[in-house]
């Protein structure tokens, strides 16, 4: 019996969320494989560690990478157009435009570079802007957004 092993990085810490259902999927397809598919999570501590991941994913070290358009958008800058602020309305809209043409369009751009982008993507959170001071209910630029820039 042939056995794949895969390493999956995952962009966040291991009591996350995510990571929890990330870990009992892995868990699932290591079973319903019969052991056939292991796969090993590496979940990251810091932001530090991400560039690692994307430079092991580039080189083959690790398969999987589990990140946001974001981070996937130092080497595909289109990947990181669900990120722009007021884009979508809201997560019927940009569910919509993930799941559809555009998220094929983005998935083509990430097939150029070298890189498989599954079909469907996992809900990492949307948000319009964060801010870690006050809500941003408008696209406007706050007093202190215009003081902080100066």
């Amino acid at each position: 019996m042939r056995r794949v092993h895969l390493a999956l990085c995952q962009q966040h810490v291991a009591q996350h969320p995510m990571n929890i259902r990330l870990r009992e999927a892995v868990d699932r397809i290591r079973e319903q494989s019969g052991g056939r598919v292991d796969i090993q999570v590496f979940p990251t501590a810091s932001s530090a560690a991400i560039p690692t991941c994307c430079r092991s994913l580039r080189t083959g070290a690790i398969q999987l990478f589990n990140l946001s358009g974001l981070i996937l958008s130092t080497f595909v800058p289109l990947a990181s157009i669900n990120g722009i602020g007021f884009a979508f309305k809201d997560y019927d809209q940009v569910w919509s435009a993930m799941d559809g043409e555009l998220g094929a369009f983005i998935r083509a751009a990430v097939a150029k570079s070298g890189l498989y982008a599954f079909g469907a993507m996992w809900d990492n959170g949307y948000r319009q802007i964060t801010s870690s001071t006050h809500a941003i209910a408008r696209p406007r630029i706050s007093r202190v957004s215009r003081s902080a820039s100066r």
